[in-house]
């Protein structure tokens, strides 16, 4: 309590009047960000907005301090707010009267940069004019407070000003925070001097400006420092400002709460970490500790980066066709098949997350691969795909694919594809168990367990040899991943595709087994066509009937 004391009203005062400011700052700043980005779907126009801050940032910071520096602190924040405030009661008439578009957002960016410059100028300098100089280290640690909530609790009003309110009100309420700002702002007065001299304050400041160049050009650590952040922060920022926000939003298409609270998650997360690391930083060397931080925030980045491996093969023809492989097998399920459509389509057999055995990783789930294929064939402008097929947990994700609607596919096949377990969830944990033990005893050992477990086609002993390579090559977790995320994904209540044309394959022999995936597959694509194949075991046509397998696609893409 002891820290409160010798803090005036005019502390106070400016301790809201900050709080509200930059809470409508950063609030602002997560609505546009939702709003650009839902709007054009550009990961470019979205980053170029967030970077052309950059200029007035760089061009203004200097005139900012030295206007700090010769006028009244507080009557210029406060100028500063009302000019906000304004500005985006501009923007709120705009948007009642037309569509607010990119070109819009841009100046509004623009002109709110500046007014935060010399804002930020004022704000950095104006504690000793507020508090005595004994409590200004109190009256610093408390202002620190504000920011903490702000950055905690900012993501998730913008979430819910964006989810129920039009941009144009959105500027009216984020203004109204400003113009609030501006009252309590206004409110204070100044009664202490900061104790800085203003006799020859251009050279004070001209000397002060050569001794910290002096200083740099001592330091071979510094110089480094120096060379190396702006990179640093270039290229992490970019990461994590643009590439989280769209991978998020766009790719995976997660609301603006879930958006908002990682943003949230993330900001608590910065200010609990510190705690734990202050005690390193004490025992290390600074240039070792930014190293070996470094290189983990690239390692991380590489690993949240890390693609699947794509396999084309005639890629000159115009005709794609996405073949998407079962579990317990690798890409190769398909070599017998690759020789019979090759000439005609253009093929692509992506290796799923820890079958691949040039990648040592784990399977993801079937949400994070579909989202992952659609990226790939965005990035690829393949925006319209002949025929998707995918066998067994492959057909899950067709089945994901589909209802997410982003891809145009023209035809698809769900070769006995897993659908999702319409069961209690206590009840799937028992059957991810069970699927996870049966596979497991196979990586133990136990591989003739699997032909018994499944309706499979006979295996010959270069194909027990194949399963045992798999199942080697697999981790536990990978297993249990994979039997849980297929039997369990997440599909929409009401699916909408624009594919006409949907198959449901099924051997005969796997027909009973199959029953509820059908009933499914009935109600969510309810265009399907079942096609029945005689003499066949689950996921047998690619592998031991590659030829009949062919023609059946030649026939669908004629179509």
């Amino acid at each position: 309590m002891n820290s409160y004391k010798g803090l005036k009203k005019d502390y106070w005062l400016f301790w809201f009047a900050s709080s509200l400011g930059m809470g409508a700052s950063n609030i602002l700043q997560y609505v546009l960000s939702l709003y650009v980005l839902d709007l054009t779907g550009s990961a470019t126009l979205f980053a170029s907005m967030l970077s052309i801050i950059i200029i007035p940032r760089l061009l203004l910071t200097p005139v900012a301090g030295v206007l700090a520096d010769r006028t009244k602190k507080s009557r210029l924040m406060a100028f500063v707010l009302l000019g906000e405030a304004v500005v985006l009661g501009v923007y709120y008439l705009i948007g009642q009267m037309t569509t607010i578009g990119v070109a819009l957002i841009y100046i509004l960016v623009v002109v709110l940069e500046i007014g935060e410059i010399f804002y930020g100028g004022c704000e950095s300098a104006i504690l000793p004019e507020l508090v005595p100089k004994d409590r200004l280290k109190d009256a610093i640690s408390i202002s620190k407070v504000d920011d903490g909530i702000v950055m905690v609790t900012s993501p998730l009003i913008a979430a819910l000003i964006y989810d129920n309110l039009s941009i144009s009100l959105a500027f009216a309420v984020i203004g109204a925070l400003n113009f609030l700002s501006f009252i309590l702002q206004v409110l204070i007065h100044s009664k202490y001097e900061a104790g800085q001299s203003k006799t020859n304050e251009k050279s004070s400041v001209w000397n002060d400006f050569k001794e910290g160049i002096d200083c740099i050009k001592k330091d071979s650590f510094l110089r480094g420092f120096i060379k190396v952040m702006p990179l640093a922060n270039a290229f992490f920022g970019a990461t994590f400002a643009v590439s989280v926000a769209y991978l998020l939003r766009h790719t995976y298409g997660v609301e603006a709460w879930v958006y908002s609270l990682y943003c949230s998650v993330t900001a608590a997360t910065s200010m609990i970490v510190p705690l734990f690391v202050v005690p390193l930083v004490k025992k290390h060397k600074a240039n070792k500790l930014f190293f070996y931080a470094t290189l983990t925030i690239a390692t991380g980045i590489l690993m949240i980066g890390e693609s699947m491996t794509y396999h084309e093969l005639g890629a000159e023809n115009k005709r794609v066709i996405l073949l998407i492989h079962p579990a317990v097998v690798m890409w190769d399920y398909f070599e017998y098949v690759i020789p019979l459509l090759e000439k005609d389509f253009h093929l692509v057999i992506p290796a799923l997350p820890g079958y691949d055995p040039e990648r040592k990783d784990d399977f993801t789930s079937i949400e994070e691969i579909a989202a992952e294929l659609e990226l790939w064939l965005k990035n690829k402008e393949i925006q319209e795909v002949e025929c998707v097929y995918g066998c067994s947990m492959g057909g899950a994700i067709v089945a994901k694919l589909l209802s997410d609607n982003v891809i145009r596919f023209k035809h698809a096949v769900m070769d006995g594809g897993i659908t999702p377990y319409q069961l209690p969830w206590l009840i799937t944990r028992f059957i991810a168990l069970r699927d996870f033990i049966m596979i497991s005893m196979g990586k133990l050992g136990g591989i003739k367990l699997l032909e018994k477990a499944f309706s499979t086609d006979e295996l010959s002993e270069e194909d027990i040899r194949y399963e045992a390579k798999v199942l080697k090559m697999i981790s536990y977790k990978t297993i249990w991943r994979t039997f849980d995320s297929a039997n369990n994904y997440a599909m929409p209540k009401h699916v909408v595709t624009d594919c006409p044309y949907i198959e449901y394959w099924v051997a005969d022999a796997e027909e009973k087994d199959r029953k509820w995936d059908i009933a499914y597959i009935k109600k969510a694509f309810p265009n399907t066509r079942l096609v029945r194949f005689k003499n066949v075991g689950h996921g047998g046509l690619a592998p031991f009937n590659p030829e009949k397998f062919a023609k059946r696609i030649k026939k669908l893409c004629s179509k």
